[in-house]
């Protein structure tokens, strides 16, 4: 069994860029897999702002997707080695909650042993998709 959820962002902070990323659970556990950069809510007015911000997200958006191909043709063994990438055994996942953040968009938060994981949903409407997947990780 596997099961996938793509264009996870984990938000910027105040030391750190935004980053999206693809979450697949099997029966071992739970590979939080980097896929490429993510975009922030901007507020830009005029054609020029907007076309900017359009090619970065674009550009962006390719990105992601040149990582979501890696996740078919390489094993998760050996993508979890790389920088970024976390496995989270079965037995160490807690849970999880699906929520939504100030601008609508759901969330779904992972609580493992050591550490809890916060996912917003950009700018993609899967709030059917996340809450199945927070039900297969053991939903609160």
């Amino acid at each position: 069994m596997s099961n996938r959820i793509d264009k996870a962002v984990i938000p910027a902070g105040l030391i750190r860029s935004a980053k999206t990323y693809s979450l697949v659970l099997d029966d071992a556990g739970l590979y939080v897999i980097h896929t490429g950069p993510a975009g922030r809510h901007v507020q830009a007015r005029g054609g020029i702002n907007m076309a900017i911000v359009d090619l970065v997200r674009d550009s962006q958006a390719q990105k992601v997707a040149e990582g979501e191909k890696k996740l078919s043709s390489i094993p998760l063994v050996e993508l979890v080695k790389e920088k970024g990438n976390i496995f989270i055994p079965r037995g160490e996942i807690k849970g999880a909650t699906v929520g939504k953040n100030i601008y609508e968009e759901i969330t779904l938060e992972i609580d493992a042993v050591n550490k809890k994981w916060k996912f917003h949903f950009f700018f993609v409407e899967q709030e059917g998709a996340v809450k199945q997947f927070a039900d297969l990780l053991g939903r609160k």
